[in-house]
């Protein structure tokens, strides 16, 4: 889940994505963003992640207080920087305060660490029924376990893509555990509309997205700046 500065004063919460979204910019410049570490917007937001889920939400129709802040103190701001920051420091104030769900945050470390676990196998790791963990999930990420194992695989592959160049799509597919070239194909398309050749074609062709960390590592979320 991200909260998104938009380029015109917009302020957004993208929700958990489970399919691909367009998002057209209205106007010219630079946008920033915090992206926050699954299962953890919720409690920073007070509100269930599945409310966000495949939505983008105006930030005052969940947090009225805190985007009247925001929109003081830019005062018409147009500088990212600025604004970032402004972001970042009333996000880390929060998160001092928030209390992600430790079961959920378990379950997470484990789907990042095993691409092949069952949710039977993740919920008997866990001591909890299938149901509870289902629950769980859905309030805490928007969606299941499995979801979210194939979410966390495509993120992988993706990376791998953007920074191994030379690396065979099937090496790619086999590191990032899918079965092999054919089925991350299949996610690529359902999850982003694009297949892995497309990706790889437009990071080598275009800049146009530029992403950069300064959170520290204990910092639940990471700030993003898009052009």
């Amino acid at each position: 889940m991200d909260i998104v500065w938009l380029a015109d004063g917009g302020l957004l919460v993208a929700g958990p994505a489970t399919r691909p979204i367009e998002a057209l910019a209205t106007s010219t410049g630079s946008s920033v963003g915090v992206r926050f570490r699954p299962g953890v917007a919720p409690s920073v937001l007070r509100a269930p992640a599945s409310t966000f889920r495949d939505a983008h939400l105006t930030l005052d129709a969940v947090w009225p207080r805190e985007a009247r802040l925001l929109g003081d103190e830019a005062d018409g701001a147009s500088e990212p920087s600025i604004k970032l920051g402004l972001l970042l420091q009333l996000v880390a104030g929060h998160l001092r305060k928030a209390q992600p769900d430790a079961l959920v945050q378990d379950a997470i470390a484990i789907l990042s660490r095993d691409s092949s676990t069952t949710v039977e196998a993740l919920a008997g790791a866990l001591a909890v029924s299938q149901r509870h963990l289902l629950r769980s999930f859905t309030s805490h990420v928007g969606y299941g376990p499995k979801t979210l194992q194939r979410i966390l695989r495509f993120r992988r592959s993706l990376n791998m893509l953007r920074t191994t160049p030379f690396a065979g799509l099937t090496d790619v597919a086999l590191s990032a555990g899918y079965a092999d070239h054919a089925h991350m194909t299949r996610e690529f398309v359902q999850l982003g509309s694009l297949s892995p050749q497309d990706v790889r074609y437009m990071t080598a062709r275009s800049d146009s997205f530029k992403r950069r960390s300064a959170c520290p590592p204990s910092l639940e979320a990471e700030p993003c700046q898009f052009r």
